[in-house]
């Protein structure tokens, strides 16, 4: 901060002007704070500096100038870490953060006087546009690192990918909607550049495209985020698929086609629409998918509700190609041990046969067979467990419901009712009820649940002795 005698006697290039040079660059600092800056710019090789850059909004143009001076001195070794870490802080400054949506309402303001033009629909994406932000490394708590061979960004700062909130108010006309999309494409582009960079955790997002009918279900996730972006675009597509549909065709072939992220998910779901894509395109579709794009559980419900939808009216070849690849199973991942790999790929691939199968999916291979042999690899396999196959893997808040069905208890013999009671509790697979028959019976049927517990335990442990009695039944 400027201290009394730094505002004595200021020069002209202390102060902003309405024109010139002077109205497009900031302010030069004093003498005494340029002197500061000086020196920060000298111990920027220190893991310490960039840990404080890091809780600062930014630095003065003149010292992040400085800065990058002193990291690119050829005569000065600095860690690539520390170089990279002020980089990652210099680029995230650059972007402007608005968090409430005052560049939305200008531009909202503009468009209702002029109408969308490309300006608009660039600005409408910019506004869109995900960023890179960057933090002191706050897990390391108030202390900052201190300097070692081995020193890594992490230790320095925390990164990582922010997605603007939604704005639910764009009403964008269907002239201009193909220009939208083609700009709201180069955004995911952007992510999957951004997500990949930081090592690509952010890339498995478990909300799906289609949506289950459960209110339980997270609607946050479907509006915020990577997943909240991919939704809204989707959206879109499809509004342009109803309106164009070779306009839609040709956006959908811009798609990166070696991403299993982001726009495996998108050509999953946008195969499922038969006027979009052909026979011959969703057969390519289909088998062009990588190992990972075609067994990610992020993307199952999505590639199960796509094949369900179109089975009956695919060609012999391409069922025979698909149900070939869901028998040979997935491949091992990197690093995954062989203990249990083929029972796991076994598993997988029944679930998957058999949701089909439910869903009245008629198979050319011999599909009795070929689930024993299927079946022989993995011993506690049942086939309810396909029934969720294509489950929602979104989060969501849910309510445990207790229930205390107990007749069963009734006609057990008196010495087997807790562990028929053991037998029958605990919670369902989706975790949502937690069955309880002894609190049941004990509710209803006291003197009974009681002789369970007296027959199991001593009448002494429940009631122990007192002055040299004890109670008896």
């Amino acid at each position: 901060m400027a201290n009394r005698l730094d505002r004595q006697n200021p020069r002209a290039d202390r102060f902003s002007a309405i024109r010139g040079h002077w109205a497009k660059h900031i302010p030069q600092l004093s003498p005494r704070l340029a002197q500061i800056g000086e020196w920060i710019s000298k111990v920027a090789h220190q893991p310490a500096s960039v840990w404080w850059a890091a809780k600062q909004m930014r630095l003065h143009p003149n010292i992040e100038w400085q800065i990058q001076r002193e990291l690119n001195r050829a005569d000065k070794e600095i860690p690539p870490a520390i170089r990279k870490s002020w980089q990652y802080l210099f680029e995230a400054w650059e972007v402007y953060k608005d968090k409430f949506h005052s560049d939305w309402y200008e531009l909202k303001k503009s468009i209702n006087k002029d109408g969308w033009s490309r300006a608009t629909v660039r600005k409408y994406a910019l506004i869109n546009q995900p960023y890179l932000e960057v933090q002191s490394n706050y897990w390391g708590g108030p202390k900052p690192p201190e300097s070692k061979e081995d020193i890594s960004i992490r230790d320095m700062v925390h990164l990582d990918v922010e997605y603007p909130d939604p704005i639910n108010d764009a009403d964008i006309p269907d002239e201009w909607l193909e220009l939208a999309i083609r700009e709201l494409r180069k955004n995911l582009e952007l992510a999957l550049n951004l997500e990949t960079e930081l090592g690509g955790y952010g890339l498995n997002f478990s909300t799906p495209i289609v949506p289950e009918e459960n209110p339980d279900n997270d609607v946050y996730g479907r509006t915020h985020g990577l997943s909240g972006s991919v939704i809204s675009f989707s959206s879109l597509f499809e509004r342009l698929v109803e309106l164009d549909v070779t306009k839609a065709r040709d956006e959908l072939k811009a798609w990166p086609a070696n991403d299993d992220t982001i726009f495996s998910r998108l050509r999953i779901w946008a195969s499922g629409t038969s006027d979009l894509v052909s026979e011959p395109t969703f057969h390519s579709i289909m088998m062009g998918l990588s190992d990972g794009a075609f067994w990610s559980s992020y993307h199952q419900r999505e590639l199960l509700l796509v094949l369900a939808k179109r089975w009956a009216k695919l060609q012999e070849q391409t069922k025979q190609d698909i149900e070939t690849r869901i028998i040979r199973g997935r491949a091992k991942w990197d690093g995954e041990e062989d203990s249990g790999f083929e029972e796991r790929k076994a598993r997988l691939s029944l679930n998957r046969l058999h949701w089909l199968k439910n869903k009245g999916c008629e198979f050319s291979l011999d599909f009795d067979a070929e689930t024993t042999k299927l079946q022989k690899l993995t011993s506690d396999w049942k086939q309810e467990y396909a029934m969720n196959a294509a489950d929602s893997m979104e989060g969501g808040s849910y309510r445990v419901i207790t229930k205390t069905e107990h007749s069963v208890l009734l006609d057990v013999p008196i010495g087997r009712i807790l562990e028929k009671a053991r037998e029958l509790s605990g919670r369902t697979e989706d975790f949502r009820v937690e069955k309880n028959p002894f609190a049941g019976l004990s509710t209803e049927r006291p003197e009974r649940a009681f002789l369970a517990l007296t027959n199991a335990y001593p009448v002494t442990f429940l009631f122990p002795t007192f002055k040299g009695f004890s109670f008896s039944f």
